[in-house]
């Protein structure tokens, strides 16, 4: 009797760990590897991550594809792609994300609330629309992207990161009223920059160091008077 029932016990502990595995739609499921062009990415725990070597578009929101909540460190860096489709449940875009790649174009979902360092260093991205929705913007996002001219910052945004714009091609930029500090270095050498404006009702206290140095096409720049600290 006693072996018996040491028996069915051992085959309900497989069958419980069977279910943990299985139940949800598999442990395995959990990770993907995903096809992009002549490489892949895969999607571990909806984060999509190891994407260097994806060529061409990549489409997160592809039908089949399990719910992608963010992507990862360094997702795509280095990679191929020249645009990538970003789904809606997503919500963080990792450091360096998009670093040195050849992305011309995105467009960033109201779903997204932050933007990790260096996310699109070096890339080849012409314009770019922050949504309302993202809070944080980490430092150096947009450092060295020479072919990015259009630029609109959200509402969401209260302070312009270190390095932020830093030798970029931006040739203008509005700063929304509820920015209060515009960090060290942030449009640093961006020799193409030409026109600074900020909102009538700018609650601006801060100007690091260095914030405007080196735009040698910025003629003149009108302070608003809530500015405290340069």
């Amino acid at each position: 009797m006693n072996v018996r029932r040491r028996s069915l016990v051992a085959v309900i502990s497989i069958l419980a760990g069977l279910f943990t595995i299985f139940g949800n739609g598999s442990a395995f499921a959990s990770e993907l590897n995903i096809p992009c062009g002549s490489g892949t990415y895969d999607i571990v725990g909806g984060v999509a991550t190891r994407g260097s070597s994806c060529t061409g578009v990549v489409n997160l929101a592809a039908s089949g594809l399990p719910v992608i909540n963010a992507i990862g460190n360094a997702a795509f860096q280095e990679s191929q792609i020249a645009s990538i489709l970003i789904p809606s449940t997503v919500t963080t875009i990792g450091d360096s994300a998009f670093a040195y790649t050849r992305i011309s174009s995105i467009v960033i979902p109201n779903s997204v609330i932050s933007i990790g360092t260096q996310g699109f260093f070096n890339s080849q991205i012409t314009s770019i629309d922050i949504p309302n929705s993202v809070t944080s913007l980490g430092s150096g996002v947009f450092t060295h992207t020479m072919n990015l001219e259009t630029v609109r910052l959200g509402s969401g945004i209260t302070r312009i990161s270190d390095d932020l714009f830093s030798a970029s091609g931006i040739q203008r930029i509005i700063i929304p009223s509820t920015v209060t500090e515009i960090g060290t270095s942030a449009f640093e050498d961006c020799e193409h920059l030409e026109s600074v404006t900020f909102a009538s009702d700018s609650h601006l206290t801060t100007i690091g160091d260095a914030a405007f140095a080196g735009n040698i096409s910025l003629m003149a720049i009108d302070i608003p008077e809530s500015v405290e600290v340069i």
